[in-house]
């Protein structure tokens, strides 16, 4: 137990910004060719140098968009594997690049070329692994798909970010916080019927209708708070964000309260099967 490691989300949120910085500083050098050829009026050399380092480039963007699918893969207990798999067509950019470099600019026939576009593929691959290839079910009980627990929470989860962004613009500083709050909480209940999908049923129209509805109104009051919308329309959009809150919570208190009802049903269940045992 000693050597366990503690989660830490905000280590994990750096690493996933920090891994692959370095795929960017494997072309600099063919930058540095290429300032060279524009100065020496090598347009053939110019051209050759901007193609590599941009598909060195292309192959960077390329992985980091990868990483972060993945991150966001591992971190979810349900989860679609990335599609397309976004680190293979990196390592292929990436041994496409490294093969037209050898060939173009350093003078190596197309065979040996071609065996270090393949080395950088492999390698690519030996230092960042594969890409996650099956869907994760996480713990779906009888009644309900994998699929459809994905499909709700990914539908949710755009229109929660949807949420944060409206939220960002608002000028209440009030509104802004309730909506940030309204966004945490909802977020929670969506990692909770990740643990637990059974809560999907309950959650369906809270998720669905609710969460798509305090959408469309943010929207539409964002459309004209610039025009200095009047006092009663501030408040009623301000009673609506309150009204909203107390509906997120409640709703995760259900969802509590029905957690806490099953854990006593099994607690009997156990204790009539010792009974039966004669061991309780």
């Amino acid at each position: 137990m000693s050597n366990a490691k503690r989660y830490n989300p905000q280590l994990e949120k750096i690493s996933g910004k920090v891994r692959g910085i370095g795929l960017y500083l494997l072309p600099m050098p063919l930058a540095l060719m290429t300032v060279i050829a524009l100065w020496k009026g090598d347009l053939s050399g110019v051209l050759m140098g901007a193609i590599e380092f941009s598909l060195f480039t292309l192959a960077a963007i390329i992985a980091r968009h990868g990483f972060r699918l993945e991150q966001e893969y591992t971190r979810r207990k349900i989860a679609r594997a990335p599609r397309p798999p976004w680190k293979s067509l990196a390592a292929a950019t990436l041994g496409i690049a490294t093969g037209a470099t050898a060939w173009l600019s350093s003078g190596y026939g197309a065979g040996i070329s071609a065996l270090f576009g393949l080395g950088a593929f492999v390698s690519f691959h030996l230092l960042y692994g594969l890409d996650p290839r099956r869907d994760k079910s996480g713990n779906i009980s009888l009644g309900v798909t994998a699929k459809e627990v994905i499909e709700l929470l990914e539908k949710a989860g755009g229109k929660l970010t949807e949420l944060e962004r409206a939220g960002n613009r608002i000028h209440e500083l009030d509104y802004a916080r309730s909506i940030r709050r309204i966004v945490t909480n909802t977020r929670a209940i969506i990692d909770g019927i990740e643990a637990d999908p059974s809560d999907l049923a309950r959650s369906r129209k809270f998720l669905n209708t609710y969460l798509a509805g305090i959408l469309r109104v943010t929207n539409s009051y964002l459309r004209v708070q610039d025009g200095e919308p009047g006092s009663d329309l501030k408040q009623g959009f301000g009673s609506l964000l309150n009204d909203f809150e107390r509906t997120v919570q409640d709703h995760q208190a259900e969802l509590l309260e029905n957690d806490r009802f099953n854990l006593d049903v099994q607690i009997k269940v156990l204790e009539t099967q010792l009974n039966k045992e004669g061991i309780y």
